[in-house]
């Protein structure tokens, strides 16, 4: 249904009222989600819930992609200017790759998105919006419908309801526009009227390769479906298939341009969509899933809203923007757990937590005993008259809409004068660390990331570690405002380690006044920007101004470093302070003074401390350069800010490094293979799901152990320890039971009878399986090889056919792996005629060759008129028909 504007009423024939149907109305709205936060207008740093229009694989070839770098062709981002309230919306930018092909739809996905990843929401609620069509004003009308995943996860409304599960369309076409032959592959109906018989009766669509949902059965010239389906065969609503083979929804509304915002409410229960108050017909069909809403818990997420192309629009760009995101659900969400406010010293005698603002009542737990209850006034639970000591836990639940939480996340008590206390072990996930610990670039940006595994209080500690790039996230935590004076220095302590000294290796720990570059930050760094015995050195940093204090070099990010005559050790967990007072800054490691030394001479410039460049308070702690660490991996761990002479909150790091389980982990395994042990450890013990599950006792003097554990679940976490000298280590790095998907072959040809799978686990695997993929979840069996005793094994298959998408799987004790990356069946790759272009300077052998960024590079060589090695380097672009110049 086209819904008109100004120029256009609404039909009064093509609505359909439903209220008589109509379940009992949704009484639990969620939070209303206006796309307000700061910054907007910056398509890369403004992303909000959904992803840019070309991220979806499924629909990225509909859209012109962006220059690399860039967001000039397709963005999703807050911006101001159609806003329906508050200062911004979130704007939906993208150009049609190819106007006229009717198949073209966005599918604008909320997979892992920057905020509000995977928004959870009720499959019997409702999902209402407002949308501002602008587009090419005359032209640019699209079709609109939500394509919602059923997890299951019981999440409260626009929580992280996860990425698992099949997705249906909602608000879709009720108009008939096929027959489908049903679960049997078999076409049972014989067209009636005018209706066009497409493959006839008796038909396997399967052995034809033909993906569920082709069209048996069309209307006729009349344009109305006639026929009956009979047998398991099926009528075709919602959706129609590509050429090739691929779903396409069919919105049952499409919005033409407007000057003014569409307000759009799609009913999960019925399929209902509604504009601006007006019902439509509309119903519900299978993206990926069977066309119903029905996952047990009813939970799942807005997977996705469908913009889809309407035919005979002429518009190449399109421009909306959305605003106004809301859910609804028949019954209360689940309630999350409060957050206690921390830093919570001895001293306190009332502890804050942080509720629903629905929530009626708040408990407070201390050692695992009732501490109190109280009302929460305005999401805020008050707790007062408390008496608390160093080392007490805290834990809190709160009461919403009759429903308790589980208990929130621990708190420990500090003694007074801490304003940070962290050593990360309360995170069970990197979105947990990211609620508290913030990272700078969208969440696409490799990661300061959570890890375990000889932590220096276990279990937990935060990592950088990747090669060059200009795409590194830092992690910050906001301090509030924190400064030092002589009668009370600030001091930020932390340990820290490196896995291997690199002359080439860049990271940061930055304690400053803002998260841009700024005069007065302080801190410890590694860098490259300087080398010689700055690359051999830990350095300390004071970013000053012109003239730079005595003893600091500015490398080229204008960041200035210093010696601190400490030469780098790899392997251990050092201790690092920043002590700031009144006038001056100290810096120690492991205790010993580590403030400038002269570059010639070694000899200390500031005995008795840096000058501070100004006196700004500080605000934040910055973990990672925002560039790169070109290899090592930066570990943090035990980070604490104090006041005065309060004591660091951590003991001693664990002397004891974590084992390592050194074998992949399957479903009903009963062994784990353990080792970097030590060989005077004296135990090592596995750990299921942080539940103790095997002890083995030394000597292991191979340094390696088989321990016996009862039958392992899919899904597991294992973990390991040993003990050395009577210390038991942290954890090791977990490993989960799984299956491993098997890879096929990189080709597969039209008329081939065997298909090779390799990565399989031969002597463990049940069986081998290969497939034929159709689509959303429709798997067609080809062939099977039982208990293989071989990698890769050959399975038989019938002969394939041009255009078959082809995955394997293995089963290891009774569960089935995920399908392996699919594989189209197509004519082998041939290489097309050599065609001259530029020469190079002169003739060499022996060089290397890099394309980067639409540039190739030769590197060195041999030239044809010397044996010796050249270092030349040559430069060309690669124009799009392959030429260079």
């Amino acid at each position: 249904m086209r819904i008109g504007r100004a120029w256009a009423g609404i039909g009064a024939g093509v609505l359909m009222l439903l209220l008589a149907a109509m379940p009992a109305m949704a009484q639990y709205p969620s939070a209303l989600v206006g796309f307000n936060d700061p910054p907007i207008d910056n398509p890369a740093t403004a992303q909000d819930t959904f992803r840019i229009p070309q991220f979806s694989s499924t629909t990225s070839g509909y859209v012109v992609p962006n220059t690399v770098g860039a967001y000039d062709f397709n963005a999703a981002f807050r911006a101001s200017g159609s806003q329906t309230e508050g200062e911004a919306a979130l704007r939906v930018i993208f150009n049609w790759a190819t106007p006229a092909d009717a198949d073209s739809w966005v599918r604008l996905t909320t997979f892992d998105g920057p905020v509000r990843p995977n928004p959870a929401l009720h499959l019997g609620g409702k999902v209402r919006f407002k949308v501002t069509n602008v587009s090419e004003f005359f032209a640019g009308e699209v079709g609109l419908c939500i394509g919602i995943r059923e997890t299951a996860a019981d999440v409260a409304q626009l929580g992280n309801g996860g990425t698992t599960g099949t997705i249906e369309w909602v608000g879709t076409s009720l108009t008939p526009n096929a027959i489908t032959a049903g679960p049997d592959n078999i076409v049972n109906t014989t067209a009636a009227g005018d209706d066009v018989q497409v493959y006839p009766v008796g038909t396997n669509i399967g052995t034809l390769g033909l993906p569920a949902g082709t069209a048996v059965i069309t209307p006729g010239p009349n344009g109305v479906l006639n026929t009956t389906p009979a047998g398991d065969d099926q009528i075709r609503r919602g959706y129609r298939l590509s050429a090739t083979g691929a779903r396409l929804p069919i919105p049952a509304i499409t919005l033409p341009p407007s000057p003014t915002a569409y307000a759009i409410e799609f009913n999960l229960a019925t399929g209902q969509v509604t504009v601006d108050g007006t019902p439509v017909a509309a119903g519900i069909a299978g993206f990926t899933g069977d066309g119903v809403l029905s996952a047990s818990p009813m939970r799942g997420t807005l997977e996705h809203i469908a913009i889809t192309k309407v035919a005979g629009d002429a518009a190449i760009l399109i421009d909306l923007s959305i605003d106004e995101l809301q859910f609804e659900a028949p019954v209360p969400d689940p309630t999350p757990a409060p957050t206690i406010r921390a830093p919570v010293v001895s001293s306190d005698t009332q502890v804050i937590a942080d509720c629903l603002p629905i929530a009626t009542s708040a408990q407070l737990f201390r050692n695992g005993s009732p501490a109190g209850t109280v009302t929460p006034v305005a999401g805020v639970a008050t707790f007062t008259g408390l008496t608390l000591s160093v080392g007490d836990v805290l834990r809190a639940t709160q009461t919403a809409n009759g429903l308790v939480s589980p208990q929130s996340a621990p708190v420990v008590v500090y003694a007074p004068g801490t304003a940070l206390a962290e050593n990360f072990d309360s995170y069970a996930t990197q979105t947990a660390l990211e609620s508290i610990w913030t990272q700078t670039e969208p969440a696409n940006a490799r990661r300061v990331l959570l890890a375990s595994g000889s932590a220096s209080s276990c279990d937990n500690y935060v990592m950088a570690r990747y090669g060059p790039g200009t795409t590194v996230s830092r992690l910050y935590f906001n301090l509030g405002s924190v400064n030092g004076t002589d009668a009370a220095p600030l001091r930020v302590t932390y340990r820290y380690k490196h896995d291997v000294n690199n002359t080439d290796a860049r990271d940061r720990f930055e304690l400053t006044s803002s998260l841009s570059r700024a005069y007065g930050a302080v801190g410890f760094a590694f860098t490259n920007g300087i080398g010689g015995a700055f690359a051999t050195q830990y350095t300390s940093m004071t970013n000053s101004p012109t003239p730079i204090i005595a003893g600091y070099t500015s490398d080229y990010f204008n960041y200035d470093y210093a010696l601190t005559g400490i030469t780098r050790v790899p392997g251990v967990w050092h201790t690092m302070q920043i002590e700031v007072l009144s006038n001056v800054v100290n810096f120690y490691i492991d205790g010993v003074l580590a403030n400038p030394i002269d570059p010639t001479s070694g000899v200390p410039l500031w005995p008795d401390g840096v000058p501070r460049v100004n006196n700004d308070p500080f605000r934040y702690i910055i973990i990672g350069t925002g560039y790169s660490t070109n290899g090592p991996a930066m570990m943090y761990d035990d980070i604490a800010v104090t006041i005065g002479n309060t004591p660091y909150p951590f003991g001693p790091p664990n002397p004891v490094v974590s084992p390592a389980i050194t074998s992949a982990l399957y479903p009903t395994g009963t062994s784990v293979a353990v080792g970097s042990i030590d060989v005077t450890a004296t135990a090592v013990r596995v750990y299921v799901d942080d539940v103790l599950a095997a002890t083995q006792a030394g000597p292991f003097p191979a340094g390696t152990a088989t321990v016996t554990v009862p039958p392992l679940s899919d899904g597991a976490y294992v973990t390991a320890t040993q003990t050395v000298g009577g210390i038991e280590s942290c954890y090791s790095p977990a490993v989960v039971v799984a299956v491993p998907r098997p890879r096929l072959q990189p080709f597969l040809v039209p008329g081939q009878t065997q298909v090779s799978v390799r990565e399989i686990e031969e002597g463990v695997a049940s069986r081998v399986a290969v497939y034929q993929d159709n689509g959303e979840g429709n798997y067609v069996l080809l062939g099977t090889v039982n208990n293989p005793a071989t990698d890769p094994v050959l399975v038989t298959v019938p002969a394939l056919t041009m255009g078959q998408t082809i995955v394997a799987t293995q089963t290891i004790g009774g569960i089935e792996s995920a399908p392996s990356t699919a594989v189209r069946v197509d004519d082998p790759p041939a290489i097309a005629e050599w065609i001259p272009t530029s020469t190079l300077p002169l003739g060499l052998t022996g060089l290397e060759l890099v394309f980067l960024n639409g540039y190739i590079y030769t590197i060195g060589g041999r030239s044809d008129a010397s044996p010796q090695a050249v270092n030349n380097v040559y430069v060309a672009r690669v124009n799009n028909d392959g030429s260079l110049g």
